[in-house]
């Protein structure tokens, strides 16, 4: 029925309907959102809702250097969602989940048109900032507004009768095993489109229920017309409705608003402004957050009619009260960072008006992050929005430093997850600064060349030291990236020293990772065709390792150097063995032997009698360990193969 006139029914059976009709509206609305659940990739049994994020694509990602920064986010990425999983700290969503399957499994679904993986390739940085979802509950936002505006236009059919629409629309179930959700849809915006008439005469708590379908709804629709309804009617109940029932005033406003952005409509957006000005003016609580997720919603359609003055009322409400408190909702302080990230990237000449305002939301942003008592899902969203306004550069040079010093801090911090974050805040950095432009072949200055370098060296220096006294879970992400900055930022010979230095450190506590990167370098010169350096910088390191003390771990480490370095692929092979294999228990000498031998075969004759001595040096330094040792052997089978190739 779609009147609840007293005079038809009594107060009990008006009740009654209504009870009937809100469970039944909320039973459609959760079926019809349940379509919208995909299976979890590797656990078919586990859906996640899919997600598409609000925020458009950044034109730095789509350079060489945002080419090369997305790899090496994501490892530190996947290590930090695994860290995430095992603490059951976060709860993915879908695009967590596709964003790094097999690059072409998600070509294949891209170039074919899957609604599941049909984003951004780069989505590692297009998170949404407004929300951490952790829970299986649809909540709003899922769909951002530019994807759902997208859809809406795509699916729009402008050119057809409707005989020819309802003839296309049964084809279509005909042929697809998929729900009929569009005819569900218009049923609803039929049933709804009676109800909400003022003649209706619906009670408030129906009326209720229909507001909160509708806004979930919304990111269902798929025709102009839905939105439009959404909008007409939605905007007239907002002002005939009572200004006293701020609960009912705060969800019509979210979902006017959302309406709004959908159909970038300027004229009711005109209507609306005087709305979010009461709402964030008032002492309720839920009215701000309305306000604020709605403002999200306008200031992302970027209409000419929520610029200048409503702005302004944006950033004096942020500014009183955007502060680290832990006391407040987690939703409340994430929309107004969500709404200051917008205003920074989108609209910079009014956030620069307002006097300290990107002062503050940076200084909130630093809190978060350097407080050991903040949550992850609030830590994550601080990292996200920073990374955002990095890659759009939209923050002064001074702030870009603080925010350098403060991810460099962070990397040693006792919580893997916010450590990784941290180091992805770094790594943004680090590609978006000035050792970006100057060091990746961009733009090679060689008077700010040595000044760019001394830059990006710091800050590997700090990682390096994360590496050395860090627990594994947070120092294999890190040495995992780690190679492939030195490919972006440095020379590989000039590393290979520093890389060196710190495996033979004596707080070293992860030579396993040091030692792989060494092997990565020195393979990446290999390809390079650097052989005559490798051999010198080996023979010129050599002296440091086999004077280490006792003999065994001596041995260890000289046949790991050799195992990195090695050109033959069948020998490097074995250094997870040899890693494995502890240098306490007895390192076996025949593979030893077999380093030595295959590296003095290839390396220039003039060098072999220096590599000879070396070893010969490693001899007589254990030799009050045991006097003939495992290096003494070494040379004199060496020496007795080059006898026999001078007599054949």
């Amino acid at each position: 029925t779609y009147r609840f006139d007293a005079a038809d029914y009594s107060l009990e059976e008006i009740n009654e309907l209504c009870v009937v009709n809100r469970l039944a509206i909320r039973g459609m609305t959760t079926l019809l959102m349940q379509t919208l659940l995909y299976p979890v990739p590797g656990s078919p049994k586990t859906s996640v809702y899919q997600h598409f994020p609000w925020s458009h694509s950044i034109p730095f990602l789509n350079t060489d250097i945002g080419h090369r920064m997305v790899y090496p986010h994501k490892l530190v990425f996947d290590a930090m969602m695994g860290e995430s999983r095992a603490t059951a700290t976060y709860q993915p969503y879908l695009d967590d989940i596709s964003m790094y399957v097999d690059s072409e499994f998600c070509n294949f679904l891209i170039d074919t048109g899957s609604s599941v993986f049909s984003y951004e390739k780069n989505s590692v940085f297009l998170h949404d900032i407004d929300r951490i979802p952790g829970s299986s509950a649809y909540y709003h936002g899922y769909y951002g507004a530019t994807a759902l505006r997208e859809r809406i236009i795509t699916n729009d059919i402008t050119d057809l009768d409707v005989e020819n629409q309802e003839k296309t629309h049964k084809i279509l179930n005909e042929t697809s095993d998929e729900p009929d959700t569009i005819s569900c849809l218009h049923f609803l915006v039929d049933l709804f489109g009676e109800w909400v008439l003022p003649e209706s005469q619906i009670p408030i708590t129906l009326l209720n229920q229909i507001i909160n379908s509708v806004s979930q709804l919304s990111d269902m629709f798929q025709k102009t017309t839905h939105c439009q309804w959404m909008v007409d009617s939605l905007v007239t109940i907002l002002i005939e409705h009572p200004l006293d029932d701020k609960i009912m005033h705060s969800k019509l406003l979210f979902a006017t608003s959302k309406a709004i952005s959908l159909l970038q409509a300027d004229k009711a957006g005109e209507t609306i402004i005087p709305f979010l000005e009461r709402a964030l003016t008032s002492d309720f609580l839920p009215l701000h957050m309305a306000a604020l997720n709605g403002s999200f919603y306008l200031l992302e359609s970027q209409l000419a009619c929520f610029e200048g003055s409503f702005i302004n009322l944006l950033t004096d409400f942020i500014l009183r009260n955007l502060k680290y408190d832990l006391t407040l909702p987690f939703g409340y302080v994430a929309a107004m960072w969500a709404v200051a990230m917008v205003i920074l990237e989108k609209f910079p000449e009014d956030a620069a008006q307002a006097d300290g305002f990107t002062v503050a939301v940076m200084q909130f942003g630093m809190n978060c992050l350097m407080n050991n008592q903040t949550p992850f899902t609030l830590h994550q969203l601080v990292i996200r929005g920073f990374q955002r306004m990095v890659l759009s550069f939209s923050l002064p040079t001074n702030e870009n430093e603080s925010l350098i010093q403060m991810a460099s801090s962070q990397l040693d911090v006792d919580n893997p997850q916010k450590c990784l974050s941290s180091f992805g805040l770094l790594m943004t950095c680090m590609y978006c600064g000035r050792e970006g432009t100057q060091v990746l072949n961009l733009d090679r200055d060689p008077e700010t060349l040595d000044a760019m370098l001394t830059g990006a060296m710091d800050k590997m220096r700090k990682i390096l030291d994360c590496i050395t006294h860090c627990c594994e879970s947070q120092a294999k992400p890190l040495a995992s990236v780690v190679c492939y900055l030195v490919a972006d930022f440095f020379p590989r010979e000039q590393m290979i020293n520093t890389f060196v230095s710190a495996f033979l450190s004596p707080r070293q506590q992860n030579r396993h990772l040091i030692s792989l990167i060494l092997q990565q370098l020195f393979q990446g010169m290999i390809r390079e065709g650097k052989f005559t350096e490798i051999a010198e910088w080996v023979s010129l390191v050599l002296r440091n390792f086999v004077q280490l003390q006792p003999l065994g771990f001596s041995i260890w480490c000289t046949s790991i150097l050799l195992l990195c370095s090695t050109q033959n692929s069948n020998l490097g092979v074995l250094l997870p063995h040899v890693l494995h294999h502890s240098h306490e228990t007895k390192s076996p000498s025949e593979l030893f032997g077999l380093l030595c031998r295959d590296f003095h075969g290839s390396i220039l004759p003039r060098d072999r009698a220096a590599f000879l001595e070396m070893l010969q040096l490693g001899g007589k330094c254990h030799e009050g360990e045991r006097a003939r040792n495992e290096f003494h052997l070494v040379c004199e089978m060496i020496e007795g193969e080059v006898e026999k190739d001078e007599e054949g």
